[in-house]
C-alpha cells in the first residue's frame, strides 16, 4: 500500500526538536500512487545511563541520518508501531544492527522482518516494555482485523505519539490532487480523522472503548502524528474525535449482519498488498 519514493529533491536528512529529548524527521513515500508525507519520531532514553534512542516508526536515508543520530545517542531500539508503517523499517535495522526490533501485530507477516519483541495488549493494562524506561507508556489498540497500533506517551514531553489513528491530511503531507482525492476515504482535508484501515478493518468496538478511556486520562496535550501537522494544543479533543470515529465503525458488527460485514473484510485484508 505504502511505498518509498525518491527522496532527494523533497526531503534532508534533519532532526527536527519538539521537545525534551524529542525530535521529528519527515520522508516521503507513495501511498496508492500518491505523494505523502510520514514521520518518524526520536527519543532520547533520558532516564538511563547511556540515554540511548528510541525510533518509532523508522523512515528516510538511514545511512544519511547516521550522523546525526549518532550525535544524540546510540540507537537501541527499533519501533514499528503498526503492520503499515515499516517501510524504513530494514534499512534501519541494517544500519543499526544492534537495536531491538519491536513489531505490533502483522508486522512481520507484511514486512517479512523478524522481530525481537511483540508490543501487544490489551489496551487497559500498561503493558510497557520496562527495557523503554520511565518516560514512555504504551497502549496497544487492538479490535482490528488488519492491525493494531501502538501509541505511546513521551511524559517529559506531555507529547502522545501517533501514527495512522490520527491523521491531519492537508497539503503540507501530499499534492492538492491528492488532498482531494483523500477525501474520499473519508480524510476531510486538515481535519483529524482515524486512516481507512482503522475503520474498514475495527470489528470489536470494546478493546477502542478501553484504549480510550485509559490514554484520555494520561497527561499530554500535543501530538506528533505521521501524517499532516503535529498538533500543538488541544491534542484530547482530536484524539478523543478519532476514537470516536472508530468506535463507530467497530459497532455493530457483532449484530446479525455481523458475521458477512467481518468475513468481507477478512477477505479484504487476503488480498491486500503487503
Amino acid at each position: 500500500m505504502q511505498r518509498p519514493m525518491n527522496t532527494s529533491s523533497r526531503a534532508d536528512a534533519s532532526l527536527r526538536p519538539f521537545g525534551p529529548n524529542l525530535w521529528f524527521h519527515d520522508a516521503w513515500v507513495r501511498f496508492l500512487g500518491m505523494p505523502l508525507k510520514t514521520r518518524m519520531t526520536v527519543v532520547r532514553l533520558s532516564d538511563q545511563p547511556d540515554a540511548p534512542l528510541w525510533l518509532h516508526s523508522p523512515i528516510g536515508d538511514a545511512p544519511a541520518l547516521r550522523s546525526r543520530l549518532d550525535a544524540l545517542g546510540t540507537v537501541r531500539h527499533l519501533v514499528a508501531p503498526n503492520a503499515i508503517h515499516h517501510l524504513g523499517l530494514r534499512d534501519f535495522a541494517n544500519e543499526f544492527p544492534d537495536a531491538t526490533i519491536w513489531a505490533t501485530k502483522n508486522v512481520e507477516a507484511r514486512s517479512r522482518i523478524r522481530a525481537h519483541a511483540s508490543l501487544e495488549g490489551p489496551p487497559e493494562r500498561d503493558t510497557t516494555p520496562a527495557r523503554w524506561g520511565a518516560d514512555l507508556e504504551l497502549c496497544v489498540l487492538g479490535g482490528n482485523l488488519l492491525l493494531e497500533e501502538a501509541l505511546v506517551l513521551h511524559r517529559p514531553s506531555r507529547t502522545l505519539i501517533v501514527t495512522d489513528f490520527v491523521e491531519k491530511i492537508d497539503e503540507s503531507c501530499t499534492s492538492p490532487r491528492a488532498a482531494r482525492l483523500f477525501g474520499w476515504f473519508g480524510l476531510t482535508t486538515g481535519e483529524p480523522a482515524p486512516a481507512p484501515e482503522h475503520r474498514v478493518f475495527a470489528v470489536d468496538p470494546a478493546p477502542l472503548r478501553a484504549a480510550k478511556e485509559r490514554v484520555l486520562a494520561w497527561d499530554f496535550d500535543r501530538m506528533i502524528i505521521a501524517h499532516g501537522p503535529n498538533v500543538e494544543q488541544h491534542a484530547k479533543d482530536e484524539l478523543a474525535r478519532c476514537f470516536d470515529a472508530a468506535i463507530r465503525a467497530a459497532s455493530g458488527r457483532g449484530e446479525r449482519r455481523g458475521p458477512v460485514s467481518v468475513a468481507l473484510r477478512r477477505l479484504c485484508l487476503r488480498l491486500a498488498p503487503g
